[in-house]
């Protein structure tokens, strides 16, 4: 499921799409007109059957409709009360609000829903729908490669999110935290940037005389990946001037694509095309 969703004023019911038995809505949303909390059965509804005020619903009750009744792409399975989730559009955001019920508050981490949601994540971003999971307040938002706690949500605070482009315009190959800065490894021009993580501006340039490939910290050190024609090097360098302190040579052929440490005496290495991660012995400090 990876459809870019309608905004809510445009969506129509999808011929055939019924409630049916579903009811799951009558739990997970607070009604305000009927003093209803969410995240507890309506005393109106028969859970599995229906509501006994049908025809005297309150307005918000009666202009409701999920995205599985409004949107095509969302098959069978999304059905809330298959799902355990209900997802809608937020009316002021058009955020994809998945609501999950409490009484399975795991649901939307299961197969296949979480990957799907993560592909929902990505198509809709771009046109300003953010994927957020609720159960009951507390929010999780999905992006289209990690999931982000938010904590507890009010019905009057807003998700946003600000795409900015990295210092090396798309040609960034690396990212660590580590002394209160970020640092983003830039890879033809052979740099590694100190990064404000709360403005975005570049501190500080440490220029490297090879392809940055990847970036890390590991007990105070800076160390960094390399990898031209068919070499490739881990390097400690110095952060303020980009001294090269230690260089661990790799075998002729070897790719480093990516450069992590675990925090203790192993780093993790990318290997490019070939899909491998290779393990790397740190050299023990004397």
């Amino acid at each position: 499921m990876t459809a870019a969703v309608s905004s809510a004023g445009e969506a129509k019911v999808v011929p055939g799409r019924e409630c049916g038995s579903c009811t799951l809505c009558c739990k997970v949303y607070n009604v305000v007109e009927l003093g209803k909390a969410a995240g507890k059965w309506c005393l109106h509804c028969k859970p599995g059957r229906g509501c006994t005020i049908h025809d005297t619903l309150p307005n918000e009750c009666a202009a409701f409709n999920c995205l599985w009744k409004t949107m095509p792409s969302m098959s069978m399975q999304w059905k809330p009360d298959q799902s355990k989730m209900v997802l809608t559009l937020h009316p002021e955001t058009n955020n994809i609000h998945v609501v999950v019920d409490p009484g399975l508050p795991s649901a939307w981490t299961r197969t296949p829903y979480h990957d799907q949601l993560r592909g929902l994540s990505k198509t809709n971003m771009a046109q300003g729908h953010l994927v957020v999971v609720l159960v009951n307040e507390v929010a999780t938002l999905i992006l289209p490669d990690q999931d982000v706690p938010l904590g507890v949500l009010k019905p009057d605070q807003v998700v946003s999110v600000t795409q900015e482009t990295g210092p090396g315009g798309g040609g960034d190959s690396g990212l660590a935290w580590a002394e209160g800065s970020l640092w983003v490894g830039q890879y033809r021009e052979r740099r590694i940037h100190q990064v404000d993580p709360e403005t975005g501006k570049v501190i500080r340039t440490i220029e490297s005389k090879r392809f940055v490939t990847g970036v890390t910290w590991v007990d105070g050190d800076l160390w960094h990946g390399t990898w031209e024609g068919e070499d490739s090097d881990l390097r400690r360098i110095d952060p303020e001037t980009g001294r090269v302190i230690e260089q661990l040579d790799l075998p002729a052929g070897t790719i480093v694509s990516g450069l992590e440490s675990d925090g203790g005496d192993r780093f993790f290495c990318g290997g490019g095309a070939n899909g491998n991660v290779r393990a790397v012995r740190r050299p023990r400090r004397g």
